[in-house]
């Protein structure tokens, strides 16, 4: 069976763009002093009051688009460093996050500029939200 011209143009093109394209994210312990939760409550902490609600996007790059050959972020910022990085800039003494989120994306900027450097240094956007509460430590 014979395909158009256009088709198998796209075909190949898409095949083509099929490494730019994978991405995942690894979660691994990470070793950080402030008391951090996915959801309401962090273990061993009761929470009081929120102090304020925080959203950031760092711009992670990789070797080709491969997500296990990173290179860091255009802030010098390893990728490992990333969550320590923002929570050392956003808590202080006493505080906390719950209800953290993290998601990795590609959006127009980071494909046009892996476009740019020709898929060498693919960059994709991180953005790490959450709440910053104040944290009372629980006796036992």
């Amino acid at each position: 069976m014979s395909y158009p011209k256009a088709i198998k143009s796209g075909l190949l093109i898409g095949f083509l763009l099929l490494p730019l394209a994978c991405a995942s994210v690894t979660y691994a312990p990470v070793d950080i002093e402030q008391p951090v939760s996915l959801s309401e409550t962090v273990y061993g902490y009761q929470t009081g009051r929120l102090d304020h609600h925080f959203r950031e996007e760092l711009w992670l790059y990789s070797l080709f688009g491969l997500p296990q050959v990173p290179i860091g972020t255009r802030d010098g910022i390893a990728a490992d460093q990333i969550l320590p990085f923002v929570l050392k800039k956003h808590l202080r003494p006493g505080q906390g996050v719950v209800r953290l989120k993290l998601s990795h994306t590609r959006n127009g900027w980071t494909w046009l500029a892996a476009i740019f450097s020709l898929g060498l240094f693919t960059p994709t956007a991180i953005t790490l939200e959450g709440d910053v509460v104040e944290l009372v430590p629980l006796r036992n």
